[in-house]
């Protein structure tokens, strides 16, 4: 039983964790220790002031990394510096209490709207709002009011002394540095993505068991925690001067890189995570191949991920390494790798690229680009190197016990030594050469199907073509004032290029100028389509499985297509060298933020406009994504005129105190004030500072948050750790009373003070969402042990009573806290999280808007129309911010459904799982668009396959994307006004048949494109599945938007039409 707690203990705290609770422990008492000192407390003019300083050994986080304590701390003190100029002048303002109020709210108002909208500096405003309220609360303890310059100096000095014991704790006791946390971060994330690229790619080749699957279901949480928490780290990393081998563009590189990594597994994991049998079945008969190229692919996969590990690692990290490769050998298959004739061919094909000297040809590896499965790999010098490509015969001595033959591979990889027997880029053009391999596998896979006409033959007639007759002999009918409009939209533009493909019906030249004004009527129950259908097209259920495994299998190729090339990216910064060959050197090395390089540019530009040289200024200046985008959508960028202005601010000012952060700031600051006025009143002033209501101030800061339920929760927090603060200072008040011959045993009751912090000390470090509980009970205790330590000569004020006295405060705040968040402009988290709903799905219309304008641009019909590929690369580039945007948009609604759980209904119960249903969809939507921009990609198409495919399935694209935009749009109104949901733009059957024949048009113009040589060579290539990736993305998209107006009538109800009209007589 005892190993069984201790093995547990040991696996929840890890070694830097413990080392954090060790030194924010150590902090805390020895701050507590120094008060009790005589000759610390003869320093202090009030020594009952000295305990304030005990805030910032808890929130100046001593257990944190060397550059973010100092961080921290700069910030508090910055902070302690505006307090104390409200101070001042507050305390000048105590004559008179009507402008001192007036001036008060103003600092509370700016301190809390600062808390409540960036996170980041809650710990700096707590402290300078509380040293402000010092400055309105000391006048009340003297006779005079006047400014207390007495309090002033021990509060200051209390601060000065905490700041230096959290200094000495940080850089004295075993510390570290960010940059080791950073790269600790890193290679935790490394190993994350590992593990879980392994659990994908054997998803593909449905390898899983049961256990295997529920793992990779978890690590997706973890990817996407991972996701956000790299880029805090990399923010919050401080102005450092460092003495290392990475510089601070490194570090950027590297998370921007992993974080394209985890972009990419995210998007193969929405894919691939539902797989019945019929779908398995039908894409292990169709789609899967290629399973010896993977299993030698994952070889150097996992070599790659070694290497970078190995360079990353840092401490205790490094040292785990080992365990983590036996784990990963585990799944590798080393036999096509190790045996003697693959060793030798590997490793002398990598010998076959280097010169003389040792370096790699760089024009072999730009040849073997992922996707580019045209150029052969072209080998040199089989015999050479004989003697250096021995391998040990047993691998009884290695370490890692590696597979024989491969322990020498490894090994000689990792060495530093200039005669490397696996040079480092040997391992990426080996991904390449895997990899283009495997596409070409699948490509051929593919183009079998449409080769040999398994789904579709090439005669057969389009629901496209047999629609627009159909369209067309309906608008002959009517009179030709009311078609006028209509049959101009199939004004005859000319027959399209022909490239000896099955010719189409006549009217299909016509439909270059279909416009989305047009209603898209299906006819799949068409009687001119007859029998001669296959029964795949007749079986939607069929076709529809069909669709997702093309999908899945085009998907896979572009997705981690991506995905490996960024990883060759991360090995090659991981192990750059320099042009001698060898490795970086340590050197000294300033980190700045990224936004301080900025500075002097923007600065010579302002200078240069002030002087009026605009023309020169502007020379140099890229195009905003603003001008990028008008320029793709065919509109002239006009900056906003300043007309109005003062209209103008005057709306956004009404705007800005209507945000949820604004009230929030409000509430915040009329709380305190209401506490103020209790002080200032002469009949409440006596209760209040026999209460001591002033040590309440911080829990008023700390209760009041932007939604109910969040207030909900931290109150309970703040229930917790002040009442169990407050009876253990009591119980260990009355435990060490009359012993030792001291009134109050100060060597005992320090002892007992750092046994409870060890406890709440892992709280802080290891559950920060808690923090709150810890930061009151610690406080709590210093207080009132602090407070009755100094006491010890009175009789009357026993620790009960001060227990008592402390907890009836804490209630009259607590009852302060609930009227303004119920009954003040309450805001609930489901209001919170419907619009948070909203904006996300205005965010994916925004999104698909931008998409299908860079598409159009990117692959137009007409070559010659096509945007410059300067302004699609700024597109491009917008796309991806936008794209990791809306991921943390999505993955920020995960703890607002945590609040809507825990805040309390009574009427209209929290339903979960519609709004689960919503972020799922949402999540898949914008899968499903990132994996359409990254087949697009920003290279055009062929003109055959603009011509014979793209052309031709205008009709379909532009009906498809108004659906989507107009149902986009409907679901955010819904969930931003909380209206219901028209019933009759719920129509699945209609965009179901409208998937449906989109998709089946484009596998018979696949197959006609297959059944000529010149359109055969192009669908075994990636060109045509770059677009047929986009058209599935789509027709996802669609599924997908008919799931969340399905949530949406059952959150909100259908817009039924009125039943009862009245009628209105003269």
């Amino acid at each position: 039983m005892k190993s069984k707690i201790l093995k547990s203990f040991r696996s929840f705290i890890s070694v830097p964790a413990s080392f954090s609770i060790l030194k924010g422990t150590l902090a805390y008492v020895l701050y507590v220790s120094l008060l009790c000192l005589r000759p610390v407390q003869n320093l202090f003019p009030h020594p009952e002031v000295a305990i304030s300083g005990v805030l910032l050994c808890i929130a100046g986080f001593p257990g944190w990394s060397a550059g973010l304590c100092f961080q921290s701390l700069s910030f508090i003190v910055v902070a302690l510096g505006i307090g104390s100029m409200n101070f001042v002048i507050l305390s000048k303002l105590a004559p008179w209490p009507a402008i001192q109020g007036l001036v008060f709210f103003i600092m509370l108002y700016v301190g809390a709207y600062v808390k409540t909208s960036k996170p980041r500096f809650f710990v700096p405003c707590m402290f300078g709002i509380v040293t402000s309220w010092n400055g309105f609360y000391f006048h009340f303890l003297t006779t005079e009011i006047r400014l207390t310059v007495d309090y002033f100096e021990s509060y200051l000095l209390s601060y000065g002394i905490a700041t230096v014991v959290v200094l000495f704790i940080n850089v004295c006791v075993i510390p570290r540095s960010t940059e080791g946390e950073l790269r600790l971060a890193l290679s935790q994330s490394l190993s994350r993505i590992r593990n879980f690229f392994r659990l994908l790619d054997k998803s593909y080749f449905f390898d899983l068991t049961e256990e295997q699957i529920q793992i990779r279901d978890d690590l997706v949480q973890a990817i996407r925690a991972d996701f956000n928490i790299l880029q805090s780290k990399l923010s919050r990393t401080p102005l450092l001067v460092t003495f290392s081998r990475w510089s601070a563009d490194d570090y950027v590189d590297a998370v921007s890189i992993i974080r394209s990594m985890q972009q990419c597994l995210i998007t193969a994991y929405s894919n691939l995570r539902k797989l019945d049998e019929t779908d398995a079945q039908i894409f292990k008969d169709n789609f899967l191949c290629g399973e010896k190229e993977i299993d030698q692919l994952r070889t150097y996969i996992y070599l790659s991920f070694r290497k970078i590990q190995q360079e990353i690692a840092v401490g205790a990290e490094s040292a785990l390494l080992p365990q983590t490769e036996m784990e990963s050998l585990k799944e590798l298959d080393w036999k096509a790798v190790t045996s003697p004739n693959r060793s030798i061919s590997i490793l002398t094909m990598a010998c076959g690229c280097l010169t003389k000297k040792g370096t790699v040809v760089k024009e072999s590896d730009k040849a073997l680009q992922v996707g580019d499965s045209s150029v052969p790999m072209i080998l040199k010098n089989p015999d050479q190197n004989k003697k250096d490509l021995t391998f040990r015969k047993s691998s009884e001595q290695d370490p890692l016990f590696l597979p024989k033959g491969i322990s020498s591979l490894t090994n000689k990889a990792s060495t530093s030594s200039g005669a490397a027997m696996l040079p480092e880029d040997e391992i990426n053009i080996s991904i390449r050469r895997h990899w283009n391999n495997f596409q070409k596998m699948q490509y051929d896979k593919i183009s079998e199907i449409f080769s040999a006409a398994k789904l579709y033959q090439p005669q057969e007639p389009l629901y496209l073509t047999n629609m627009l007759h159909n369209t067309r002999k309906q608008l002959e009918q009517f009179p030709a004032s009311q078609s006028t409009r209509s049959t101009s939209f199939f004004s005859d533009c000319g027959p399209p290029k022909r490239h000896h493909i099955f010719p189409l019906e006549s009217t299909e030249k016509n439909i270059q100028s279909y416009d989305v004004d047009e209603p898209y009527v299906s006819i799949r129950s068409s009687k001119c389509l007859g029998s001669a259908l296959p029964e795949t097209s007749t079986n939607p259920a069929i076709q529809d499985k069909l669709r997702r495994s093309l999908l899945r299998a085009s998907s896979y190729c572009f997705v981690f297509g991506v995905f490996y090339e960024e990883l060759i990216r991360l090995h090659r910064l991981a192990t750059d060298s320099g042009k001698d060959g060898q490795k970086r050197s340590k050197k000294i090395r300033f980190h700045i933020p990224q936004s301080l390089y900025y500075i002097p540019k923007l600065l010579q530009r302002f200078k240069l406009m002030c002087q009026g040289h605009i023309e020169e200024a502007n020379k140099d200046r890229e195009l905003t994504s603003e001008e990028a985008l008008m320029i793709i959508r065919k509109r002239q960028h006009q900056p906003q005129p300043f007309k109005s202005w003062p209209l103008v601010r005057a709306c956004k000012l009404e705007k800005f105190f209507k945000s949820p952060n604004s009230i929030c700031a409000l509430k915040t600051a009329s709380a305190v004030m209401v506490v103020a006025l209790m002080f200032w009143l002469d009949s409440t002033r006596d209760f209040a500072l026999e209460y001591k209501l002033n040590s309440c101030v911080l829990t008023l800061v700390v209760g009041i948050t932007p939604t109910l339920s969040q207030s909900w929760l931290s109150l309970m927090l703040q229930i917790g750790g002040q009442a169990m603060g407050l009876i253990y200072g009591m119980v260990i008040l009355e435990i060490f009373h009359n012993t030792g011959g001291y009134n109050y045993n100060p060597y005992c009751l320090v002892v007992a003070m750092g046994l409870f912090a060890i406890p709440m000390t892992c709280l802080i470090y290891l559950k920060p969402q808690l923090f709150v509980l810890p930061l009151l009970a610690l406080n709590s205790t210093a207080v009132l042990v602090y407070s009755n330590y100094l006491d010890q000569s009175s009789s009357t004020k026993s620790p009960p009573i001060h227990m008592a006295k402390g907890l009836a405060a804490f209630g009259i705040v607590v009852a302060i806290v609930l009227f303004l968040q119920l009954f003040i402009k309450r805001n609930p988290a489901k209001m919170t999280l419907r619009k948070a709903i909203a904006q996300v799905l205005k965010a994916n219309m925004d999104y698909t808007i931008i998409l299908q304008a860079y598409v159009r641009a990117t692959i137009p019909i007409d070559p010659s129309d096509r945007t410059s590929a300067e302004v699609i690369r700024i597109v491009g580039q917008e796309l991806a911010k936008r794209e990791i945007q809306i991921q943390n948009d999505i993955t920020a609604l995960i703890p607002l459904m945590k609040f809507c759980n825990a805040e309390p209904s009574f009427l209209n119960p929290f339903n979960a799982t519609e709004y689960i249903k919503v972020a799922k969809a949402n999540q898949l939507i914008l899968d499903r668009n990132r994996e359409a921009r990254i087949a697009i990609g920003n290279k055009p198409l062929p003109e055959i396959i603009l011509q014979e495919f793209v052309h031709k399935l205008v009709p379909y694209r532009r009906q498809a994307l108004a659906s989507i935009k107009s149902s986009l749009y409907l679901c955010t109104s819904s969930f931003q006004a909380k209206l219901p949901f028209p019933q009759d733009s719920v129509n699945m059957e209609k965009g179901r048949n409208l998937i449906n024949d989109f998709f089946h048009d484009a596998l018979i113009l696949s197959t006609r494109l297959a059944h000529s040589p010149e359109g055969l060579q192009l669908v075994k290539s990636p060109e045509l599945m770059r677009y047929f990736v986009y058209i599935l993305s789509v027709t996802i998209v669609i599924e997908q938007l008919e799931a969340i107006q399905i949530s949406a009538t059952q959150l909100f109800g259908k817009l039924e039409e009125p039943i009862n009209i009245s009628i209105v007589t003269n």
